[in-house]
């Protein structure tokens, strides 16, 4: 589940590392490169303070009051909403062109951040993680290990999504 450089660090630290493929027959090893639960919870922190911050349509936040919360969230430095994105327009709704200008930053700001919190890119990864383990049971019927280094968060996530999208019954209100 986790990155490989994880886990070739704790080979070399004798803390266990990964399966060696030579004890294995017919073995392939994937590194899924799930991030650890401080990390995804460090996300979905600054996901929660950035809606917090969200400016409504009738508050008047500046890029420069985005452009602070990046700073908060010691978010990535390649976003900057700042006054070069005037042809951004909203989607839908009775603005006059100032207002529309003003939500169409607020709109490039407000997805750049989500992105910048990194919370997407986790949940990306576990999904494709447990994905990638269902489908190898199903489609293969192979045999899968799943393990990280304490198995207590990241091998959680990845075998409950894959059970999830294996049996049927685990989707339902009765299962």
């Amino acid at each position: 589940c986790r990155p490989k450089t994880s886990a070739s660090a704790n080979r070399l630290g004798g803390q266990g590392g990964y399966e060696s493929k030579d004890r294995y027959k017919d073995i392939s090893i994937t590194f899924a490169n799930v991030p650890n639960i401080h990390s995804v919870r460090d996300a979905r922190d600054k996901l929660v303070h950035l809606a917090a911050q969200t400016p409504t349509r009738n508050s008047h936040h500046s890029s420069t009051t985005w452009n602070s919360i990046h700073a908060d969230l010691a978010l990535s430095t390649l976003t900057t909403c700042d006054s070069d994105h005037d042809d951004a327009t909203p989607v839908g709704g009775n603005f006059n062109d100032d207002e529309a200008r003003h939500i169409g930053k607020i709109d490039l700001c407000w997805h750049a951040a989500i992105e910048d919190t990194k919370w997407l890119l986790f949940v990306r990864r576990i999904l494709a993680a447990g994905w990638d383990v269902a489908y190898k049971v199903h489609r293969f019927r192979s045999r899968v290990l799943v393990h990280c280094s304490h198995g207590w968060d990241r091998t959680s996530q990845v075998v409950s999504l894959a059970q999830l999208l294996l049996v049927g019954e685990t989707r339902t209100l009765r299962g």
